[in-house]
């Protein structure tokens, strides 16, 4: 298990964490606080609890609670332009927040609710902050993403759809990796886009935690048994607490080696090797066209 040795300061820096109200994004917060940064947490639920408990033990009072709802584009867009206008930088952008099992529900917007949740609102959202992390320079973006993205199917015609198929717990799982993968390939590009700007780029896989993410992972049709020996027996006893599961996190957020590097991928606070779709050009490229299309980017937000 990776542990983060970094001990950078962050004095004057300002880090902005989704789904920093709890697991895995209160740990890195409450980490990154500790070390003297400006903390905003971005949450669909409350975070004034999580906020109290991170000044408690860090002495540090200068965090933030600004509500975020990732299934909603409109939500992204109002939550970035709110950022825009008050946060005078921004440092370290931590794409944390992510879900399993939402369904195969449709959003608002007319896309997948957990690719949405998992994508295309944190794909749009870094699409709107990156002025700020370029004015920032040099400045982080980090997306927690997951082994799953080795375990796919992602095709252009699938990004937003889950896929259909007899047991729910494969079409969950499969869905989830696809996010996953996307995740890891957004990271890649915008690596490759924004080098010359200072901003480097990110994503990791955690380890398996016990957190609450997992709760609807194999979906709601999955077998009794199966939930309650992954719940009550596996994760307990050998998932990562979310502290131990932050480590990657913080270190991506911190090393001083990794920020010499950009668009790589991450587990347990070292380099490790990227998934093999990751190198098809082609493909990523028009899933990265494609997920402009559907976030509806304008072509002033278009990253060049």
């Amino acid at each position: 298990m990776g542990v983060s040795r970094s001990n950078t300061c962050l004095v004057g820096k300002t880090v902005l964490i989704t789904g920093g109200n709890s697991g895995i994004g209160f740990e890195t917060a409450l980490a990154l606080a500790g070390r003297g940064a400006r903390i905003v947490i971005a949450d669909k639920n409350d975070a004034t609890e999580s906020i109290r408990k991170i000044a408690e033990e860090t002495s540090n009072k200068n965090i933030t609670y600004k509500h975020l709802d990732l299934s909603s584009l409109t939500s992204v867009r109002k939550f970035a332009k709110e950022i825009n206008k008050e946060e005078p930088r921004l440092d370290i952008l931590i794409n944390n927040a992510g879900a399993s099992g939402l369904g195969d529900q449709l959003t608002e917007d007319g896309l997948q609710i957990g690719m949405q949740v998992n994508h295309f609102g944190p794909f749009l959202l870094t699409h709107l902050l990156i002025d700020l992390l370029k004015k920032s320079a040099p400045s982080r973006i980090i997306f927690v993403s997951s082994l799953c993205a080795f375990f796919n199917n992602l095709k252009i015609e699938n990004l937003n759809s889950k896929t259909r198929m007899i047991f729910d717990v494969c079409a969950e799982s499969w869905l989830y990796g696809n996010t996953k993968l996307m995740n890891v390939i957004t990271a890649k590009i915008l690596g490759d886009k924004l080098g010359e700007f200072g901003v480097t780029t990110y994503s990791l896989h955690p380890g398996v935690v016990n957190t609450p993410i997992y709760r609807n992972f194999s979906g709601e049709n999955a077998l009794y048994l199966w939930k309650f020996f992954l719940y009550t027996i596996l994760l307990p006893l050998y998932g990562k607490t979310p502290r131990e599961g932050a480590q990657t996190t913080i270190e991506c957020a911190l090393s001083k080696e990794f920020g010499k590097q950009t668009g790589k991928y991450y587990m347990d606070c070292r380099p490790f090797l990227l998934p093999w779709e990751v190198a098809d050009k082609k493909f990523c490229a028009e899933l990265w066209r494609k997920s402009e299309e559907l976030v509806q980017l304008q072509e002033s937000e278009k990253i060049l």
